[in-house]
């Protein structure tokens, strides 16, 4: 039976989709004179993918039937895999011809290499691929694969605190093959984002009492962030209360432009880095971004980056039940 779909998990994904977009702006060499850009990248950077990771987390134990034995077990793989891999795939192999192509005519940003190695590596290590801005498909499909056994581990009080923590620590020292160093980096915030699922009302009446006070907590530790050299982890953990108080206030509530962003969310996140390439490096022909030029780039990149990706799904996949399906 489906269970009733929550608005603030909408806002919630649409906010944290805004924050991947900022982060996608620029992608390697900063525009000078816009100091104000690398500042704020910097501090997103602390939270964005552990608050992303977290709304993954809740949406995947929300939406989870329990599994019992390996027939149902091999359906879920080929569900998901289904549901993800063909859309990372194609997008992946897209992403590196582009660039290839378009490196003869514009400056391109990360195209590592222009052999089979290269194609190679998108299987391999998509973190360090032409495509690494899709790496958190490829993440969310292994966590999917693992998610019965951290489905498991949350019923095991505090031992899914441990093995999150755990692997957290151990993350520098894993291979970056198949993404494990990933795995282990976010898992704690999987497993969080599954905890709270499973005790929404309970997270949902502490953070309408004292979301506000979790919230300066957070923008005291991000703004100390650079001189206490606070780690990722309290800083990803932390911006789980306060974001999820901030769409669920009054002021936002009603927001439409954040449940839109959030119910496109998939098809953002595999567009926005092409459509943002493209106009930059279309526009970069003509006119410098650096100092105060960086303004109208930033507005024109973000639009692009968050408003074509819903337009191409709208007018353009929307009329094919298989891009329909792969991008939604």
């Amino acid at each position: 039976m489906s269970r009733e779909r929550l608005s603030e998990l909408d806002r919630a994904k649409g906010l944290a989709i805004l924050l991947v977009v900022i982060g996608h702006v620029v992608a390697r060499q900063p525009p000078a004179g816009n100091e104000w850009y690398e500042i704020g990248k910097y501090l997103i950077y602390y939270f964005h993918m552990p608050f992303f990771m977290f709304l993954s987390g809740f949406i995947i134990e929300y939406t989870y039937k329990p599994l019992v034995g390996f027939s149902q077990f091999s359906s879920y793989v080929k569900s998901k895999f289904l549901r993800l891999m063909p859309a990372f795939l194609i997008m992946a192999i897209l992403i590196y011809l582009g660039k290839l192509i378009a490196s003869h005519f514009i400056q391109v940003d990360n195209l590592q290499g222009r052999d089979v190695s290269a194609l190679l590596d998108i299987l391999l290590y998509p973190a360090q691929s032409s495509a690494s801005s899709l790496w958190y498909i490829y993440v969310l499909f292994l966590f999917y694969l693992i998610f019965p056994v951290i489905h498991w581990l949350i019923q095991r009080k505090v031992i899914w605190m441990v093995v999150g923590l755990c692997a957290f620590i151990v993350q520098d020292e894993l291979t970056h093959l198949f993404m494990l160093n990933r795995v282990a980096e976010f898992l704690l915030f999987i497993m969080v984002g599954a905890w709270v699922a499973r005790n929404y009302e309970t997270f949902s009446n502490h953070n309408y009492r004292y979301g506000w006070l979790w919230a300066l907590i957070f923008v005291i530790a991000l703004v100390a962030s650079e001189y206490l050299l606070l780690p990722k982890l309290i800083l990803g953990l932390l911006s789980i209360p306060a974001l999820m108080f901030f769409v669920s206030a009054q002021y936002v509530k009603d927001s439409a432009i954040l449940t839109q962003l959030g119910k496109y969310v998939f098809v953002i996140y595999l567009l926005n880095t092409i459509v943002i390439g493209l106009v930059k490096g279309v526009g970069l022909k003509f006119v410098s971004w650096d100092g105060i030029n960086f303004i109208p780039y930033f507005i024109v990149l973000m639009l692009a980056g968050l408003y074509v990706p819903i337009l191409i799904k709208q007018f353009l996949f929307s009329k094919s039940p298989l891009l329909d399906k792969y991008t939604t």
